[in-house]
């Protein structure tokens, strides 16, 4: 879940810290934004607890402040069954990118609501073409005639 309310990718931050090196290297290690949470506490790898922006400026559809919770907690759980357990014992409310193997198992059941988003990842076959077989350019030609890229968009989609 902090992956949606903490991109850093087109962050609005002071100036100083863009263009003062020292001042940029906290960007991994204190609060730096303009978000709807302000950082109440950061465990690496372990948790991150962010609290309402009181002055946060923007608001939702319906005219209200946002956000609409008062507190975020993010717990690290590595293991993707664990973090199953969790969601099941009701220990947490979301799960981000929950394994494989996991999701048929998500929308059996009836205290959880599955989301299923396409996504863009991008996977690459990369050739070293100082190897062999990679220097002939009709294997590489063969082995791009060899993908088939629309059983690739049905499985993903």
């Amino acid at each position: 879940f902090h992956k949606l309310v903490s991109k850093g990718w087109g962050s609005i931050v002071p100036e100083d810290i863009v263009t003062d090196a020292k001042k940029r290297q906290a960007l991994g290690t204190e609060e730096h934004g303009s978000g709807a949470f302000t950082l109440e506490s950061f465990a690496p790898g372990d948790q991150l607890v962010g609290v309402a922006y009181d002055d946060y400026y923007r608001t939702g559809d319906d005219g209200e402040s946002l956000p609409y919770i008062d507190r975020i907690s993010q717990i690290t759980i590595p293991e993707k069954s664990n973090q199953v357990n969790a969601l099941r014992s009701g220990d947490i409310d979301i799960i981000w990118q929950p394994g494989y193997g996991q999701w048929g198992l998500l929308q059996s059941l009836d205290s959880v609501t599955a989301h299923r988003t396409p996504g863009g990842e991008i996977a690459n076959f990369v050739m070293n073409v100082s190897v062999e077989p990679w220097p002939d350019p009709r294997v590489r030609q063969a082995v791009k005639h060899a993908i088939d890229r629309e059983a690739i968009l049905n499985a993903v989609q």
